[in-house]
């Protein structure tokens, strides 16, 4: 059940007894609790919103154990370096997801300059997704790149080696 909270004028959903922001699904729940921006909150003496919700212990069971990366091509948010707006059907959403993050990718990572793989911001901001190991990162984008984009990547790896 959606509900408006009456003092941030926010929807929030309802399950069982507990009431969840839109930012607390996102970053909490299904991230984990791995809000990107807790450095900022911190630097500014900010009290991070998921910090916030993760003190009460019983909302604890629904975070997700573990976060799947691709995950991060379902979220939307009006940014130039952002995926764009899809709708998902629940029943192959993994599919779906795979699929928008090889769209994705196709269209935003670049490997023009040797020894240098451009990125858009998108990737660097949920990096700790990604474990926040480039050669991580890295792996991800060989995986998920569209087939006619994998000779890009392997001209690109041989220009980095040095051969």
């Amino acid at each position: 059940m959606c509900i408006r909270d009456r003092y941030t004028n926010t929807l929030k959903l309802q399950v069982d007894k507990y009431l969840f922001s839109p930012f607390e699904i996102q970053h909490a729940i299904i991230r984990g609790n791995t809000n990107p921006n807790k450095e900022l909150f911190a630097k500014n003496d900010i009290e991070s919103p998921t910090d916030n919700m993760m003190q009460m212990e019983e909302k604890k069971v629904f975070m997700f154990p573990r976060i799947d990366p691709l995950v991060n091509f379902g979220f939307y948010f009006p940014y130039k370096s952002n995926p764009p707006l899809k709708l998902f059907i629940s029943h192959n959403v993994k599919d779906q997801l795979k699929e928008a993050a090889q769209d994705y990718l196709d269209k935003t990572v670049s490997f023009k300059e040797k020894n240098k793989l451009k990125l858009p911001g998108f990737l660097n901001f949920y990096k700790y997704d990604f474990n926040a190991v480039d050669n991580e990162l890295i792996d991800f984008i060989e995986q998920h790149l569209p087939l006619s984009r994998k000779r890009d990547y392997e001209q690109w790896l041989v220009s980095r080696s040095g051969g």
